[in-house]
């Protein structure tokens, strides 16, 4: 039976769904309290899966929240608002905002967040109503995006750090050669594709990543064009290769996925970075890749190189197709 990989959004998304009505119901007690775990799976979603739906879950359930908070008080809605425009904008505008831009609206938006929730529960201004109720039901995003923003904020600043050098492979150099296991364990080599393919080498950080899941599918989505004009797509991962099988099957992926590791591949390619505190499962060295393309053609030479702290360009394929029309 094919694993359905989004079920705990689905249930998640129910569940809140119920607590809505049971808002209206007038039961905002029992409403919260069947929101907190609903809204955890509906995030888990969001990190896990990364689909067009996911976003739009998440973006509800903090609808949700806003509106059972704001019949405690109006002024909790601007604090989950706050929490809500951390991640997910930059999910949404992952093209104009990237890794490394605009670092800041996750920073004002998070302190708006909580300078609403303390002023309004500590201070109880006018209109406030309740006791315990909202300040445990408005936990679940001011955790999660607490998390969730510090690790942006810190993996930008890596980003930049790591990209004020160059990397190790620039536009005409030989691209280096790798022997990497694909998602079934069968090895794939980079020279095996000399003087028969065009090669699009797509390096990502992991199956946790949601913006690496958005590239995957960018590039899914136009793999036919690509093949047109042929050029085979090989994408690296840092995860073991039973991870990377399930990416691509959750994904549809139908192009080459290797897994790399041990990160010899990565440091070849000059990629390597310090892991974000949301990375699971990377240990001692605790490092993966940063997202970046090689465009390397049938001589094995790098004929373009997307900018790996910019995600956008790695899903804008223009540039790409016009190098191609140039070397076909």
């Amino acid at each position: 039976m094919k694993k359905i990989h989004n079920l705990p959004a689905y249930i998640g998304l129910a569940g809140i769904i119920a607590a809505l009505a049971l808002i209206f119901m007038d039961q905002l007690r029992i409403a919260g309290i069947v929101c907190i775990p609903c809204y955890f799976l509906v995030v888990h979603g969001v990190r896990s899966v990364s689909k067009p739906f996911n976003i739009v879950a998440a973006c509800f359930a903090d609808a949700v929240f806003a509106f059972l908070l704001s019949l405690y008080h109006p002024l909790l809605a601007i604090s989950v608002f706050g929490f809500h425009v951390v991640g997910i904008y930059r999910l949404i505008f992952l093209r104009q905002m990237a890794h490394t831009r605009f670092l800041w609206i996750e920073a004002l938006a998070w302190l708006t967040g909580i300078a609403f929730y303390f002023y309004v529960n500590v201070a109880q201004p006018y209109g406030y109503q309740g006791g315990w109720e909202p300040w445990v039901f408005a936990l679940p995003p001011l955790l999660f995006k607490t998390l969730l923003g510090y690790a942006i904020i810190t993996d930008g600043l890596e980003y930049r750090r790591k990209l004020k050098k160059e990397l190790n492979v620039q536009p005409g150099q030989a691209a280096p050669d790798f022997e990497l296991p694909d998602a079934d364990g069968k090895a794939v080599k980079l020279s095996d594709y000399q003087n028969k393919k065009i090669v699009l080498l797509l390096f990502v950080r992991g199956d946790w990543c949601p913006f690496c899941h958005m590239m995957l599918r960018a590039y899914q989505l136009e793999s036919a064009r690509f093949a047109r004009k042929n050029v085979q797509l090989i994408a690296i991962s840092p995860d073991i290769t039973a991870t990377n099988k399930t990416m691509a099957d959750k994904l549809g992926l139908d192009y080459v996925l290797l897994s790399d590791s041990d990160l010899k591949v990565v440091g070849r390619y000059g990629l390597q970075i310090k892991a974000p505190v949301n990375a699971p499962g990377y240990v001692d060295p605790k490092e993966i890749s940063l997202p970046a393309s090689f465009l390397i053609d049938k001589a094995g030479t790098v004929r373009y190189v997307q900018r790996a702290d910019d995600m956008g360009l790695n899903i804008r394929f223009d540039d790409v197709f016009d190098i191609l029309e140039e070397i076909q």
